[in-house]
This record gives C-alpha cells, structure tokens and sequence, in this order.
C-alpha cells in the first residue's frame, strides 16, 4: 500500500477512535457514530477516488457554523466546566468530519492530527475507566504511526521535488528513500510503498514512547490527598433500599448482579492486607420504626463532617478499609461499623451522628467514589458482633404495631420454654435468634408470596407463611425482640459473600444486600471487652448493639452463581483489572507510591549496598556457584527459569549496548584522527571545490553524499562543455577527498599541486559557462 493512503487510513481511524474515547466519558449521542462514518467514507469517497472534496471556501463556512452551534449549545446547557468540555468536543467532532472530506494536504493532516489530541485531552477529563485506558493506549500506537508517516510523507515529496533535475540526468540522489521504503522515491511521492523497515521502526519508536511513559508516570512523585473522584455517565443504580424499606422490595433488589462497592482491608500499622473470617455486614442505613409492612429510618437530621481520630493513638487498633463505591441514587455510604477517618478530614463522606451512618455529599452523588476510612470493628479478624451504642435507649426503638398477636405469643412461648432469665438480653436474643436459624420452620427464598392482604406482613410471615428473604427475618426477630421490652432495631445494608481470590477484595453486588438486627445491651449489662481491644483502651464503658442475623441460607448460592465455573472466573479476572487500573493507575496516591515503589526500591538498595561489604555474603554467594550445590537439588525450578532468563536478558542488552559504544567510540577516532593538523590543509581543497560550486549555483543537497554530488555535476557539465576532462575533474576531487577523510591516506605533494590545477581549470569553465549564458540572454 502507497504511504499516503496508508496515511489517510490512520488518520481516519485515529480520527475516529478519538471521538470514541470522548463519547465514552460523555454521552455525544449519535456524534461518534457520525464521525466514524464519515471517517470512512471520506478515506474511499475523497482520498482514494477523489470524488467528493470541499472546496476550502465552503469547507471554512461549514467550520464556522460549527463553531457557532457549538458556542450556542454552550450558553443554552449552561455555564458549568463540564458543559465547556463537552461543547469543545463536539466543535472538535464537527472540524473532523469537515477536516475529513477536504483534500489532504500536509496542514489538513496537521490539522486533523491537532483535533484529535485535543479531544483526547478532554476526554481525559471526563472519563478514566479500564476501557477507557486500554482504548487510549490503542490511540495512543496508532497517533504516534499517524505522526511517523506524516513526516515520512512530507519528507518523501520534499525529496522528490528536490530530485526532479537529478532524476532526468539519471543521478541516484536517493539513496536514503531505498534504504526505507519498499520502492524508490520516483517523482511522484504518493507512489511510495511501506516497507516492513517503516513498521518496525514505527513499532519500536512507539514501544519505547510506552515505556518511557510508563516509567515516568510511576516514577514522578505524587502529591495531594489520599481519595479519588472519578466522574462518570454510568446513571445511579438503585439498590432497592435506603431511607423506607417496603418488605418484599429487597428481595427484587438482590436477583441484580451490579456492582455496588469493592472493598479491600489492610492493617494500618504494617500496611499488608488484613484477611477476614467469615462473611462481613457493611451497614448502610438504620431503620427503626415500622408500621404494616413498611420500615422507616428516625426523623431526626443533621449531618456532621467525619473527624480524624485522636492523635494521641491515631491507628491503635484500626483496620483500614479501601472502598470504590459506585454511583447511587441514595447518598448512604456503606461500610463496616463504626467508621472513623484515618488521618485528615474527608469532603466527600459525612457522618450523620443521629441517624449513625455515612453518606455522600450531593454533588458527588453521581461520582465513582474512590476512598478510605478507618474501622474498630474487626477483632482478632473477625467483626466484632458487639458496637458502642449510646448509654440512653432511645423510646422509638421500643415501639411495636398492633395486629401483630401471634407473634408476640410466639416469642413469648419460645422464653417461657427455654427458662433462661428474661432480663438477660444476651440470652434472650440469641435464642430468638437460633429460633429463625435452626427450628426448620422457616425458609429462606427469593420468590414473592402471597400474604394475607388483611393481616400485617411479618404476622402472616410467622403465624401461616414462614417463607421469606432476610428482610422478613429482620423484621419478625425485631419486632420479637421488642414486644418483650428489648429495644431494636433493623440495619440494611451489603454482606460480603463474594471474595475476589486474586488480589483479596470484596465485591459487593446488588444481589448481596442483606437485612439484619441490633439488640440494645443496656451498659450494666455490658460484658468487658478483651485486653487490648481497641475499646477497652479507649476507657468505653457505653451501652452496646449487639449483631443478629437470623437469615437462614442466605448464601450466593441461592442467587444461581456457580463459584466454580469459567464465567466466573471470567469475571474475577474483570474485577481485578478494574481494581488495578483503579487502585494503581487512576488513584496511585502518594501513600500508595511510596509503599509500592520508593520504600522497597530504598530497601532494596540498603541491602545490596550491605551485601556488597559483607564478607559472608560474598561467600555465601559463592558457595552457591559451586556445580556440586547445584547437583543435589532440583535441576529446575520456575523461579530459577525466570531469574535465568532475566539475567540472559540483561547480558544480551549490555553486549549490544557495548557493540554500539564500541561503534560510536570508533567512529569518534575516524573523525578526531580526520580533523587533526595534518588533515586540515589536506581536506580544505574540498572546502574550495565546494565554494566555488555554490558560487555558480551548484549546491549539495542535504541527503546527498559527496559521490552523489558529483555524479550529479559531471552530467549537468558534460551538456554544457565541449571536452570531457573538465567534466571528470568532480569526481576526481571527490575520490581524493574520500582518500584523505576516510581512507586515512596523505596526499603527495604532486597530488596536492594536481588537484590545485584542476580546481583552477574548473573554475575557468564555470566562468565560461556563465558568460556564454549572460551574452544569450543580452541577445
């Protein structure tokens, strides 16, 4: 394929691909689809066949118009940063397709190329999802080939135009274009075919533009605060719950397989992960009063900013939690309780202290939320199942509906039975508890049922239908629970049943929302917390929640995931490159750099430097060199195949880099020997043949070699004098002038004075030449 329409394609491409990457952090409509269309369109219609090309005049009106569109779009949407962005894009769009069907010249690439950086650089603001990242880096190959063959082309007609008096006397002045294209730069330069030399060339530059990217972007330390807010056109997700919770709506919710959050816990002492047993609750809201089927949250209101701990003992026990919360329509954050911020304020999160639970401000609401808090609520890796609470039970958390008898007769019959103290509440509740858990009376299940229209739902749940989701569960054990004067309460929010094995996060789904129940422990009630339990050095002695989950199988399983198929596993492998991408790339905070990269990169050179100067080191290193070691262990080991061919790597890059200082060492001498004092008069004889050339008019061209030159003056020479001797003395200078310069050699003094003579009868016949042109043309 001919250069130039190799290049037309990638521009049309890039063209189109950088319209796409904006479309994926904005919704554009139609707009990418256009421009991929007319892209296209244009590169057969325009640049192959010619068909179709705007005239500049009109292709300047048509830019103006969409220059106008879209400053009006501008001030009709709004004034707002976003609002610009998006109105530069679609400018940008609009001069593409104009861009596109005009004929190509080399400021139309320019041009094209420009627009689509630009829309690239705001689609950056706009969107920063792993998508968006590996598209980018296709962009990116393809950008960078777009530019090389830009310049190639340019260089390939500036050639060409330069060689058109060469190429009628049959000189060979293009030499270099053999070298990298597939076929020889002839007058015209569309003609020029892409060689595998141009690829390779292009693949290696932009290999290494990757390289030195990705090194630099790792490298350059970073500043600012320790969250991300990544905005997004992803709509915010419901997750069928928040403020009301009508029984029967949760259990919709959870058959949706949306990702809500990914949560990953890490010591904050060592900073190594933090595994957990079992499968933990991340609360999100708290409700407490309930009337025929319906929970409603506690009127009361007031948001408070989360507050850094006390810097007395700022990290004493805290599990920090790293949360990527998606959009939401309700603002409750989720996460497990008691939150606290680990060692500055956080803008984004609040904690409402009369509702006990974080939300997100508004205006990050339909942000991907990217942060970390600190939690007291792991205990030897577990979650602890007893909270602070306040020391005073609050009257709400007491009431209890009418119409709901049998289910008051039913709790009291199960204490009645069991003869433990009915003021323990410990006791009591987790025998109410195991009533759900292990009875066999009730099941757990997703689908609907009927229920009595004329009987409260949680009544006909106990008394005639034991089939329900958690939110049932909750539900009855709450209400048991007070109807024997035990204040409680029901908490909505996520379990974490789905464990992300390959890098140890959780990811939370729709499908994992979960019901459960708090039981207030009056404070003399209280068991003492374990030595050296974060409390217990705190000095709490409060009131406590005690955790009761009385859903029985209420597992994944029961949401159709099959753990242990390939779509599965498909999807772990997902969400783990979204976390990386996330976690490294999109928020590698400052934190997270020098835990990754400066710390262990100090460490690493602390030990080699030590090791360099310890003897036993030396010989322990040694001893293991020796072939009898290496004969009474394995023979292989897939550790030792990497490190081998690690270190073959390395060997083979400092032997060429050795062949090219040695090459470059070379050459230097060649050209120092050459500019030496006894070269310097022996090579100025070129200097004048040169000069006295250019005074005529005859110049060298810049890809021209001196050989070149003078095959190219001894045929312009010939057609313009009658003897030959003087038409061979070009060359006869040059082939000296390459004994002298590279050769090594010394000129005679009878060759010295012979090349003195001939540059005398040259500049004679030049001055005849140029005064028989100026008689013909006073004639």
């Amino acid at each position: 394929m001919a250069i130039e329409q190799f290049l037309q394609i990638t521009m049309g491409a890039t063209a189109a691909l950088s319209t796409l990457l904006l479309s994926m952090g904005h919704q554009l409509g139609v707009l990418p689809f256009l421009v991929s269309f007319s892209a296209m369109v244009s590169v057969y219609v325009t640049d192959f066949r010619g068909w179709i090309r705007l005239h500049p005049t009109f292709a300047n009106l048509a830019a103006l118009v969409a220059a106008g569109y879209s400053v009006s779009e501008f001030y009709i949407q709004g004034a707002d940063t976003e609002t610009l962005l998006v109105a530069v894009a679609y400018l940008l769009a609009y001069l593409q397709i104009v861009l596109l069907f005009q004929v190509k010249s080399t400021r139309v690439y320019w041009q094209l190329a420009m627009a689509s950086f630009l829309q690239v650089v705001v689609s950056c603001a706009l969107n920063e999802g792993i998508l968006f990242g590996i598209l980018l880096v296709v962009y990116v190959f393809g950008a960078l080939s777009s530019l090389s063959l830009l310049f190639i082309h340019r260089q390939s007609q500036e050639m060409a135009a330069a060689s058109e008096p060469n190429l009628a006397h049959g000189s060979q002045g293009t030499h270099l274009a053999s070298h990298l294209f597939t076929t020889p730069v002839a007058g015209d330069a569309s003609g020029v075919l892409v060689g595998r030399r141009i690829v390779g060339q292009v693949s290696a530059m932009v290999a290494g533009a990757m390289v030195l990217s990705f090194l630099f972007f790792f490298s350059i330390p970073r500043v600012g605060r320790s969250y991300y807010t990544e905005s997004t056109t992803i709509g915010p997700t419901s997750v069928g719950f928040s403020e009301d919770v009508k029984l029967g709506q949760l259990g919709t919710a959870v058959q949706n397989p949306e990702v809500v959050m990914q949560v990953k816990f890490y010591d904050s002492v060592t900073g190594k992960p933090y595994p957990i047993y079992g499968e933990p609750l991340f609360r999100g809201s708290v409700l407490t009063g309930y009337q025929n089927g319906r929970w409603t949250r506690n009127s009361a209101g007031g948001n408070s900013s989360l507050r850094s701990l006390d810097p007395r003992n700022p990290r004493l026990g805290i599990v920090r939690q790293e949360i990527i919360l998606e959009p939401l329509r309700e603002p409750v954050v989720f996460s497990i309780y008691p939150a606290c911020a680990l060692e500055e304020e956080i803008n984004e999160v609040q904690f409402d202290f009369n509702q006990e639970k974080l939300v997100r401000v508004d205006k990050h609401r339909r942000d991907r939320l990217t942060f970390e808090l600190g939690t007291y609520g792991f205990w030897k890796q577990r979650q602890h199942s007893i909270t602070p609470a306040p020391t005073r039970a609050e009257p709400e958390w007491r009431q209890i509906p009418s119409g709901l008898d049998g289910l008051t007769t039913l709790a009291a019959s199960i204490i009645e039975e069991s003869e433990i103290d009915r003021k323990d509440v410990q006791a009591v509740a987790r025998l109410l508890e195991g009533h759900f858990l292990s009875s066999g009376k009730y099941g757990y299940t997703l689908s609907a049922q009927r229920r009595d229209p004329g009987v409260d739902p949680i009544e006909d749940f106990v008394v005639n239908n034991p089939q329900g989701h958690c939110e049932y569960f909750a539900s009855a054990l709450t209400l048991m629970l007070r109807s024997l004067g035990i204040p409680a309460r029901m908490v909505v929010g996520f379990k974490g049943e789905e464990l992300n094995n390959l890098d140890d996060f959780f990811q939370i789904r729709q499908l994992h929302a979960h019901t459960w129940v708090e039981a207030y422990i009056p404070q003399h009630q209280m068991p003492p917390w374990p030595p050296g339990h974060p409390f217990s050095n705190r000095g709490l002695s409060s009131a406590g929640w005690l955790r009761l989950d009385p859903t029985p199988g209420s597992s994944t399983a029961e949401s159709d995931i099959d753990a242990s198929g390939w779509w599965y596993r498909i999807r772990q492998w997902q969400d783990y490159a979204k976390r990386v991408w996330t976690t490294y790339v999109v928020r590698l905070t400052p934190e997270r750099q020098n835990a990754l990269i400066y710390r262990p990169l100090q460490r690493f050179l602390r030990a080699a430097w030590n090791n360099l100067r310890d003897a036993k080191w030396w010989r322990a290193t040694l001893a293991k060199l020796n072939p009898r070691q290496w004969l009474r262990g394995n023979w292989f080991s897939w550790r030792g195949g990497l490190v081998a061919m690690a270190v073959c790597i390395v060997l083979v890059g400092m032997i060429r880099l050795a062949q090219k200082l040695w090459r470059r060492w070379r050459n230097w001498s060649v050209r120092h020997a050459a500019r030496g004092p006894h070269r310097v008069t022996e090579i100025e004889f070129y200097r004048r043949y040169e000069r006295l050339l250019a005074r005529h008019g005859y110049r060298k061209l810049a890809y021209q070699t001196p050989a070149e030159f003078a095959g190219d003056i001894r045929h312009q020479l010939a057609d313009r004098i009658a003897g030959q001797r003087e038409a061979l003395i070009p060359e006869q200078v040059t082939a000296a002038y390459y004994q002298v310069r590279f050769g090594g050699e010394h000129l005679t003094t009878g060759e010295q004075s012979q090349i003195d003579q001939s540059l005398s009868a040259l500049s004679e016949t030049l001055d005849q030449i140029a005064r028989g042109a100026s008689a013909s043309k006073g004639n």
